[in-house]
């Protein structure tokens, strides 16, 4: 089996298509039960190969599931589980995003060496695709992460659950390491498999030692990480620290570790500071993305003073609107904090006094300028929105098409993680190295801006105007296709997405160049992010894999400075870097 690095690589996108087709193919692998579709073990086969795990489960039954609009859909096929607890499962033709399920079967506890019926524990791994030869580990770690996702299976949903899992535990990938069995008379060495394997381990030893049952543990995990509240992080907390304890444990004084390694650090001690650390050698796909939601968060929530969110609307800016500020709490917008209005250039304030936490900033009514055609145009039932992971202190808050399209693409799931997620995403895709902290500038005012990355923002917003207007294409119907298309996997979606790149960036160019409404000064400043690569997830950014607080590559992820509300982006994701392109 070969070990492979979770990357959120390049999401396949539609334009107009924004529900998945999925093909069902057939099985046959590992002994199972096969699907009635023909086309196993042709060319082009999708093959999982993988181990269930908590130590090795034998004699299990290993069931794979479609997964169809973010919900388990169909049966593909079933299989067994050898004595080290591997299976193997022919999916025929079918490709996308699967679940596996693991039932039934026993395996020996490292903790104690005892022989455990599963009896009623299911071990579950969420793939967001299945294409050609997967590998595939089902443990209690990736069981967790499908717990966290609460039935919304989305592929993005699959990517952050099982990324936030991870480096939760200092770990790159749970969906595709396979786990050693340490209690195997091999000396491993001191790889991510043999981790991986005494992290299973730590859990059992934490089992034995504190009379707390392994499901308990993957539901506390999971609830753990849902729960944003200032009890549920110290809960969380106090879990990982025994956890991490009895890691050592397991690896020091059990005879029952066979791995020759006894000086392998669990990398989860910063999870009430900030987070992994070293968990981070993911790479800059998602950067700094989801690290800091403890440290940044709780440790603004216990600091003094009103928290200010200083704000511009714009789509250019707009005049007199209505803003409405609502307090996040376990995912769903809340109760109402503050209303206010804007200014003729789209600015508003808003002291929210005592708060500090998650929000979302809705602005609507109002009217703006349109960059392309220089027309007032009411905003009428267009709603701008923008989500903030963290409001605590002194915060600035740009609403626009982009925050907007960010807010459509969580599809109602707005914890800290998928805040952070979907901003840093959306912003890579546009090139913005930050679309809600950074302000854009109104590109029509006649200030000369400069090659800025304020600049920028507004340019490539007046960017949709000048492509709406080219392409008879609405502000909104761009937003809400990119949003949607974002969840979507189909090859035929990704081309369309391309396509509606393209179209926009060709607006930036059209409009930087050839529009008198561009007062900016700036003709030579080229559209970055995916308009430009479209090869990369992430355009140029996550190179330097620093995060802006976390120095994950030590694995001390103890810099999410928290108590001044500035560990969103590092910390818990450690060396995975704030990845952005640039601009």
């Amino acid at each position: 089996m070969v070990t492979r690095k979770l990357s959120f690589g390049v999401l396949a996108l539609s334009l107009l298509i924004v529900t998945m087709v999925s093909l069902t193919g057939c099985g046959g692998g590992g002994g199972g039960t096969t699907s009635a579709t023909p086309g196993a073990g042709t060319a082009g086969s999708t093959i999982l190969e993988g181990v269930a795990s908590k130590g090795p489960v034998a004699n299990g039954t290993a069931s794979v599931y479609a997964i169809t609009n973010g919900q388990k859909g169909s049966l593909l096929t079933t299989a067994s589980t050898g004595a080290d607890g591997s299976f193997t499962a022919n999916l025929g033709s079918y490709s996308g995003p699967v679940m596996v399920e693991v039932t039934g079967g026993s395996y020996m506890d490292e903790a104690t060496g005892n022989t455990v019926q599963m009896g009623s524990l299911v071990l579950r791994t969420a793939l967001d695709n299945a294409a050609g030869n997967v590998t595939v580990a089902v443990t209690p770690l990736t069981e967790a992460a499908v717990q966290y996702m609460d039935g919304t299976l989305t592929t993005n949903m699959i990517t952050l659950a099982n990324s936030t899992v991870a480096t939760k535990f200092g770990m790159a990938d749970i969906a595709h390491t396979i786990p050693h069995n340490v209690s195997s008379p091999a000396a491993t060495g001191q790889d991510n498999q043999t981790y991986y394997g005494l992290m299973l381990a730590a859990m059992s030893q934490t089992a034995a030692t504190d009379r707390i049952s392994i499901p308990t543990i993957i539901s506390g995990i999971a609830s753990g990480l849902k729960d944003t509240s200032a009890t549920g992080t110290q809960t969380f907390a106090t879990l990982m620290s025994t956890m991490s304890q009895r890691f050592n444990d397991f690896e020091t004084k059990n005879p029952n570790n066979k791995t020759g390694v006894t000086s392998m650090a669990p990398l989860m001690s910063g999870v009430n500071t900030g987070g992994m650390g070293a968990g981070g050698t993911t790479g800059g796909t998602t950067g700094g993305t989801t690290g800091g939601t403890t440290g940044g968060m709780t440790g603004g929530m216990t600091g003094g003073g009103s928290t200010i969110v200083s704000g511009m609307a714009s789509k250019g800016p707009i005049a007199n609107g209505n803003v409405a500020i609502y307090a996040l709490t376990n995912g769903q917008k809340g109760n109402l904090l503050l209303s206010t209005m804007t200014g003729l250039d789209g600015s508003f304030n808003a002291d929210l006094g005592t708060y500090s936490g998650p929000v979302m900033v809705e602005v609507t009514g109002g009217s703006y300028t349109d960059e392309a055609t220089g027309k007032t145009i009411q905003m009428g039932s267009m709603i701008l929105r923008a989500a903030l992971s963290n409001a605590t202190g002194n915060v600035t808050v740009a609403v626009t098409p982009l925050t907007e399209a960010a807010v459509q693409y969580m599809g109602g799931l707005m914890t800290q993680d998928m805040i952070n997620l979907a901003n840093t995403m959306m912003g890579s895709k546009f090139g913005v190295q930050d679309i809600v902290q950074t302000v854009p500038q109104n590109v029509m005012s006649g200030v000369a801006a400069g090659n800025t990355g304020q600049t920028y923002y507004g340019l490539m917003l007046a960017a949709l105007s000048q492509a709406s207007a080219s392409n008879n294409i609405s502000i909104p119907t761009m937003m809400s296709t990119i949003a949607g298309s974002l969840k979507d996997t189909s090859a035929t979606g990704s081309q369309t997405f391309n396509n509606m790149m393209s179209l926009v960036a060709q607006g930036f160019v059209s409009f930087e160049t050839g529009n008198a409404n561009n007062r900016t000064g700036v003709t030579t400043m080229a559209p970055g992010g995916m308009m430009s690569t479209l090869g990369g997830m992430m355009g140029t950014g996550g190179s330097t894999g620093t995060g802006s607080t976390g120095t994950g590559s030590t694995g001390t992820g103890s810099t999410g400075t928290g108590s001044t509300g500035t560990g969103s982006r590092g910390g818990m994701m450690g060396s995975v870097s704030n990845s952005t392109t640039g601009k």
